[in-house]
């Protein structure tokens, strides 16, 4: 199991199927940020620094990539 397995179960989880693939898209890079509803953005960024804040997950090179994407989505939401 990854992170992005569990990030992605927590996404579908609370805010639905879209919301997740635009997530899963975005982690694995297949699609770029700025091709995603800001608002499905802006509920990932959430849900991700609810999990980080619960320090649930051992800290490990994931977490580092967990961070960096969300890093990422919020740079890319102050832009908008």
């Amino acid at each position: 199991m990854t992170v992005q397995t569990i990030v992605s179960a927590l996404v579908n989880s609370d805010h639905g199927w879209a919301v997740r693939d635009q997530f899963d898209t975005t982690y694995d890079g297949s699609e770029d940020l700025e091709d995603q509803n800001a608002n499905a953005l802006e509920l990932v960024s959430a849900t991700i620094k609810e999990l980080l804040e619960s320090e649930l997950l051992a800290d490990s090179y994931e977490l580092d990539e967990l961070r960096t994407y969300r890093a990422r989505v919020e740079e890319h939401l102050a832009q908008l």
